[in-house]
């Protein structure tokens, strides 16, 4: 199967700006495409243009190159309408991978390199034209082969020797080494794709793992001789070898002799066991656990239908490999396990991963505002930075003037209501909230003013904190000239370990150990944990990460983040005041070399994901049950 792994190094100082795109149009068939260039509008124009181009191509077996030369030539005829200045500085590279069959062509610097055992080889020609698409390269990936698609030159970048350690390196591995490398040693932006057609090998320990086994059996030895050396019994019997052996006497000396022949014969048949161990693969113990792992994991895909049937044969394959790697045992085999394990539950549990690495923030904020977070209102954004923000921000249009926080405030949480009036909680226990061009501060009455304020919600023109200790929601009532009554307790009783609270109606609690609670202040019921139907056994909170329950009365679907997850619930009643379960839908994985801050619901089909680098738009759709991402 052939491997793709995406990289993008972004160096903020590079005059030149890239893109990159991995797409699956079709099954088994892959478009990467990559663009670089100094002036962003004509690089967004090229890119809008031949995206539309791809997404209108009817693609052909494998052994035809029609629909790539359909895209390379309508991209040459549109760059007609462009004047030579614009297109000096680009650089392009499209490849399409059908199956096993590569076709690729590229424009100015950007080229495709062959890794091959020890020969590093440039596939697309060094003589392209400067403008148009005007050579294609088409051929077969073979097995145990690497290519690198760059943007510019990687040959030049990073050299032979490099490349070559860089193209047998397993994923993660991989990923990790060319990270680091292009973080600390390429002052430039580089977008990269490694192509991999894995060769099957034998299944036998590397150096580095027979290493690790015998500096294992040399500590142990090493901590077993000190630790019988220590012992009173140890010098007992070295006495009573000194009185007994008389090393003058000839036949004491045949005898030791003969023992330590004995013994010597014996160390040499030891040591070629464990060499011979080493040699032809793991211990036979190892492989018939690794063996029935590996049952267990075939049996579980065909039961990723069945949710309870997979997990039971999935766990036990799990428990294996935790016996494995707790003897320190690891090899290849019990590492494709793994992947494969992990690729089974994202199948079963319709786990999908939002790249943010490759995406464009909606807007260019870095150097203006710290972002945390957005609100939208009547098709206008509000974007909530730690120290200012900016109202009203309409797409494609110049930004309005940020407005900072007065007295050195640190937005920490934030809310609205529906009426779009914008709360947001400070490090130093304000209420701020935003009009027009000013922001001002919101009192509340009575005592010191406002309580320890964490996470925020509204409902109506209230505003509900969750309590100093977690173990309360603390409601404020609006009074007049922007303040708030006194609090007072909303919870009939205490209930510890609150992270957030989601108000629809009435009121759900994300606890730290994973339950959702349920509260609705007109029901006898008082607080009951809600039954999570179908909830695969990924879910877990991880209360030291920020967390997020979001729900409204204007949206169906109950969202809840936890670091970088999101998962998608859907209640069994629409009616706020019987809502007894959740149905599990879907998770969705953030891809991003940033924390994320927050997600913000405006409505269901969209969430807009919030990290350092700017605001992102995540749309989906539910149909029966099931969620697809729109790209």
């Amino acid at each position: 199967m052939i491997q793709l792994i995406p990289i993008s190094h972004n160096f903020q100082e590079d005059t030149y700006h890239v893109r990159s795109h991995v797409l699956s149009p079709e099954q088994d068939i892959s478009v990467i495409l990559t663009l670089r260039g100094k002036q962003e509008n004509i690089l967004s124009i090229l890119e809008d243009h031949l995206l539309e181009t791809t997404s209108a191509t009817a693609w052909e077996d494998a052994k035809e190159d029609g629909d790539f030369t359909y895209i390379t030539e309508h991209y040459n005829q549109h760059i007609k309408s462009l004047e030579d200045t614009d297109l000096q500085d680009v650089d392009i590279l499209l490849a399409v991978i059908k199956d096993t069959i590569l076709t690729v062509s590229t424009v100015g610097d950007a080229g495709a390199f062959l890794v091959d055992n020890t020969i590093t080889t440039q596939i697309t020609s060094e003589n392209t034209s400067r403008y148009e698409f005007s050579m294609l390269t088409n051929g077969e990936i073979t097995k145990g082969s690497s290519i690198f698609l760059a943007s510019q030159n990687i040959q030049e970048l990073l050299g032979n020797e490099l490349l070559q350690e860089l193209s047998v390196l397993e994923k993660d591995a991989f990923n990790s080494v060319i990270t680091t490398l292009l973080k600390r040693e390429v002052e430039q932006s580089i977008h990269l794709v490694r192509i991999r057609h894995p060769q099957k090998v034998a299944n036998r320990l590397g150096k580095k793992e027979v290493d690790n086994y015998m500096n294992i059996a040399r500590n142990t030895g090493k901590k077993w001789i000190h630790s019988l050396k220590q012992h009173r019994i140890w010098k007992y019997s070295q006495e009573k070898m000194r009185n007994m052996i008389n090393l003058e006497d000839k036949r004491q000396q045949y005898v030791f002799l003969g023992i330590g022949m004995v013994i010597l014969f014996l160390l040499v048949y030891m040591l070629l066991i464990g060499i011979g161990n080493y040699i032809t693969g793991v211990p036979a113990q190892v492989q018939t656990q690794i063996q029935q792992a590996k049952n267990l994991v075939e049996e579980s895909s065909g039961l990723t239908n069945n949710q309870e049937s997979f997990e039971e044969k999935i766990n036990q394959a799990e428990d294996l490999i935790f016996e494995l790697k707790k003897q320190n045992i690891k090899t290849k085999e019990i590492q494709n396990l793994e992947t494969r394990i992990d690729i089974l539950k994202k199948e079963t549990y319709d786990i999908q991963t939002v790249d943010l690495t490759q995406a464009s923030s909606l807007f260019s904020i870095e150097g203006i505002i710290d972002p945390i977070g957005v609100i939208e209102k009547d098709n206008k954004l509000t974007l909530i930075g730690k120290r200012k923000l900016i109202p009203d921000v309409v797409r494609d249009s110049n930004f309005p003037e940020a407005i900072e926080y007065p007295q050195g405030n640190e937005a920490q949480y934030f809310s609205s209501n529906e009426a779009g009036k914008i709360y947001i909680t400070t490090n130093s226990h304000h209420v701020l909230s935003p009009s027009g061009k000013s922001i001002n501060y919101i009192n509340a009455m009575g005592g010191k003013g406002w309580d320890f304020l964490g996470p925020i919600d509204t409902y109506g023109s209230n505003l509900y904190f969750v309590g100093n200790k977690e173990d309360q929601i603390i409601k404020y009532v609006p009074g007049q000239n922007l303040t708030f009554s006194k609090k007072t307790d909303y919870l009939p009783k205490k209930l510890n370990d609150i992270l957030d609270i989601g108000i629809d109606g009435g009121f759900y609690l994300l606890m730290k150990n994973g339950q959702i609670n349920r509260y609705y202040s007109a029901s006898n019921k008082g607080i009951y944990p809600l039954t999570l139907n179908k909830i695969p056994n990924t879910w877990s909170i991880n209360p030291k990460e920020s967390a997020q329950i979001i729900t409204s009365d204007r949206l169906s679907y109950v969202y809840i983040q936890n670091g970088k997850r999101v998962w998608i619930f859907s209640p069994n009643t629409k009616d706020y005041k019987s809502i007894k379960s959740l149905d599990y839908i879907a998770q969705l994985e953030i891809k991003t070399n940033e924390k994320l801050e927050s997600i913000t619901v405006p409505r269901d089909g969209l969430i807009y994901a919030t990290t350092s680098k700017g605001i992102f738009e995540v749309g989906f759709e539910v149909v029966d049950g099931h969620l697809t991402l729109l790209r």
